[in-house]
């Protein structure tokens, strides 16, 4: 009988051997076939890596002429900003002459003639200073003008240089120069330095 039971000895052992042949045979296609599949992921998401770049690669090929057509867009309105600059401020210019003009032609007073109006900018940091000449019948039309004048949004500093007798054609009138500076006709550059001091 030992005989017997060295034989069931062998054979549980044989069963155990193959068993675990089984299960290494089992962990080592697990093993493969994840190591497979890994495989194909990388692979896959390598040709996506692929694909994608290719892709904006010719997003970058297609924007290359608007790229260009940007650049050159931008070269050329750097070209025409300070033409551009320089229109604004001639039409904002004749504008302003223009409303000033016309507040002259209805704030006259009706016993009162501008005879010459003159502009003078010395100093580019400083406001264009206007000259208005004229005659009127006596010292209260003068008056009545300054104070006219003194209520134009354009003007500012509105000053009398003088008044003074003149005869015309044997009539007594008064001669009489007024000052005023053109607002908004002093560069900016000298708008800050004021402000700052």
């Amino acid at each position: 009988m030992p005989f017997v039971n060295l034989i069931h000895e062998q054979r549980v052992a044989a069963e155990r051997a193959d068993r675990k042949s089984k299960l290494y045979f089992l962990a080592f296609v697990a093993v493969m076939i994840s190591s497979v599949g890994g495989a194909a992921s990388i692979q896959f998401a390598s040709k996506g890596v692929h694909d994608e770049e290719a892709s904006l690669q010719a997003q970058i090929e297609r924007a290359k002429p608007l790229i260009a057509q940007t650049q050159a867009n931008q070269l050329e309105k750097g070209k025409l900003t300070p033409r551009l600059s320089t229109l604004q401020s001639a039409q904002g210019d004749t504008q302003r002459w223009n409303r000033v003009l016309d507040y002259l032609t209805t704030q006259t007073p009706p016993q009162a003639w501008l005879t010459n109006i003159r502009c003078v900018q010395a100093d580019p940091k400083k406001a264009v200073t206007v000259t208005f000449s004229g005659v009127a019948l006596s010292q209260v039309p003068v008056g009545e003008y300054i104070l006219r004048l003194q209520n134009s949004a354009d003007l500012a500093n509105v000053n009398l240089s003088y008044t003074q007798e003149k005869l015309i054609q044997q009539t007594k009138t008064t001669e009489f120069q007024v000052t005023a500076e053109l607002n908004g006709t002093a560069t900016k550059k000298g708008l800050e330095e004021e402000k700052q001091s």
